[in-house]
């Protein structure tokens, strides 16, 4: 398993909502654009607006670069928001058939009032996906006190960072069978157990992180300290160490990597009530074709063919999650589109990826 987050951070790479949304108006559904090309379009745009800032009812100048640009797009890459052609991945689109912006903004980063919850529950959860090793390591270190000050995190003396991050190598490396990615975690294990980080390294290494758990609301900036949410500490309280927490971010369970840890937190941080896990079914199909149709009638005016599953049951976990209802279990989707495809051609087709494993779905 790669760490999305862990070393492609940049200190102006903090307002995920903001980024998120000038993407969508810059990247096409469709078309491919160069890296270097889309991160010039991407600062050209991102200075037609302000930006909002968190905890802010003002917006201000934004002041982010192309080389942030360049960090970004390869962040949107490995967590499925950008193809590696730059087009929408299916993630993107998943922001935007949430609702998550406002057609009119006069600020990147504005939440449409209406969907703010699932929206900030969508993007921690993209997160989580991505990169829940790192985020759960930072969670217990915040969690070990009342309120963890910057400080504390990023001072020299102090070697908080250091740890944090070694430890979620070390896990990472435990959890693949991968020579190559072994091979590149110990190595960097290595070099931060020799060296440490300097200053600045250290503030960018957690710059992304943090900003993927204040803007969702799971942690918030108080006087200049991080603070959780007494319920979220008590959850995180069954684990003795960083290292623990992220262990189980790793977990298998019916909803992906960490689920049972994933949910608790969500619990905590959005008062969510989850339900008992269940496979999708034949008496939940309606309701369920009828969202995706007229999702698919956005995919068509992109020019696009198919739908991923994947993404496509997270944004269902999520809407579920939000309002209380059923949830199911992801492979579940898997297996029971292809029996419907089977039995119900008519109605909708499944289509496998690369590896001949099933991944897509197109309505007729």
């Amino acid at each position: 398993m790669a760490a999305s987050f862990l070393y492609d951070t940049h200190y102006q790479v903090d307002k995920p909502f903001a980024l998120i949304d000038v993407t969508i108006a810059t990247a096409s559904p469709s078309a491919t654009t160069p890296d270097h090309i889309l991160a010039k379009r991407l600062e050209e745009q991102a200075k037609s607006r302000k930006v909002r800032f968190l905890g802010s009812d003002s917006a201000k100048k934004w002041k982010i670069n192309k080389d942030a640009f360049i960090y970004w797009i390869g962040n949107c890459q490995q967590a499925a928001l950008l193809s590696r052609q730059n087009a929408y991945d299916y993630w993107l689109m998943n922001f935007v058939w949430a609702g998550t912006f406002p057609k009119t903004s006069d600020a990147w980063g504005s939440l449409s009032p209406s969907a703010e919850r699932v929206s900030k529950l969508l993007l921690f959860r993209l997160a989580w996906l991505f990169d829940a090793p790192m985020l759960a390591a930072l969670l217990w270190q915040l969690s070990q006190t009342e309120r963890k000050t910057k400080r504390i995190l990023l001072e020299e003396e102090t070697k908080t960072t250091e740890e944090m991050v070694v430890s979620v190598l070390g896990v990472l490396r435990e959890a693949t069978q991968d020579v190559r990615l072994r091979t590149d975690y110990r190595k960097q294990i290595e070099d931060i157990t020799r060296r440490g980080l300097k200053y600045n390294t250290r503030r960018h290494k957690l710059a992304t992180h943090l900003s993927l758990l204040l803007e969702p609301g799971v942690i918030s900036d108080v006087e200049d300290a991080y603070r959780l949410p007494d319920g979220l500490r008590g959850t995180l309280a069954q684990y003795g160490s960083a290292k623990d927490a992220a262990y189980h971010a790793l977990l298998p369970s019916l909803i992906g990597p960490g689920g049972k840890l994933f949910l608790e937190l969500a619990t905590s941080a959005f008062q969510v009530t989850p339900t008992e896990i269940s496979d999708l079914t034949a008496e939940e199909w309606p309701g369920v074709l009828k969202r995706i149709q007229s999702i698919w009638s956005t995919i068509e005016l992109w020019d696009r063919k198919f739908l991923g599953i994947d993404a496509l049951a997270e944004l269902f976990l999520v809407d579920n999650l939000a309002r209380g209802t059923q949830l199911w279990a992801s492979e579940s989707w898997k297996r029971f589109l292809l029996d419907r495809s089977r039995h119900h051609p008519d109605e909708v087709t499944i289509h496998v990826g690369r590896f001949g494993e099933v991944q897509y779905l197109r309505l007729p």
